[in-house]
């Protein structure tokens, strides 16, 4: 049973969620470290709190709680791909694709990994890598409209505006 005491990580963590909801973002810092304080090595309390920071534009602050529920938990292809968001808002575009790659070794077909690294190579310039990662995805079990606006950008940014269009204008491949 959930202990329904303040020093219940879970029940602060939930809290907390619901004062961002309401817009009250310094009671919800208070509580994401409470929870984090409680349960240091919890990766959804860390990923949890890091997530907040992140969509507080605290990368910096993000990426430490990142760094710490990846070296928790490697394998934890949610924590490695969140960090990798973060490492690209950094700039530090070389680190995030490392942490693509590893998540794409961890989840091979996660139409949400595989257009992750994708928008990545965009980014970087990398069209080849990012139609090749769309490929991918789009020969998945899922057909993603992400995967196919990730496409229509790159065939914008290579002089393939035809392309292009077709994709934005008949939306998704069934």
């Amino acid at each position: 049973a959930v202990k329904l005491e303040p020093d219940n990580a879970v029940i602060i963590r939930a809290r907390a969620e619901v004062l961002n909801a309401l817009g009250k973002l310094d009671d919800a810092l208070v509580d994401l470290d409470l929870a984090v304080e409680l349960e240091p090595n919890n990766v959804i309390t860390l990923c949890s709190r890091a997530q907040f920071l992140k969509t507080q534009d605290k990368l910096d602050e993000a990426l430490v709680d990142f760094n710490r529920a990846v070296k928790l938990e490697p394998d934890n292809v949610i924590a490695v791909c969140a960090r990798a968001e973060v490492l690209k808002a950094l700039g530090k575009l070389d680190d995030a694709l490392a942490d693509f790659d590893c998540a794409m070794e961890l989840a091979p077909e996660d139409v949400v990994t595989i257009c992750s690294r994708a928008s990545l190579f965009v980014l970087m310039g990398q069209w080849m890598d990012a139609l090749s990662d769309l490929d991918a995805a789009e020969n998945g079990p899922d057909v993603n409209w992400i995967a196919q606006h990730i496409r229509a950008v790159v065939y914008l940014r290579t002089d393939r505006q035809d392309e292009a269009r077709s994709i934005l204008r008949n939306g998704v491949k069934e």
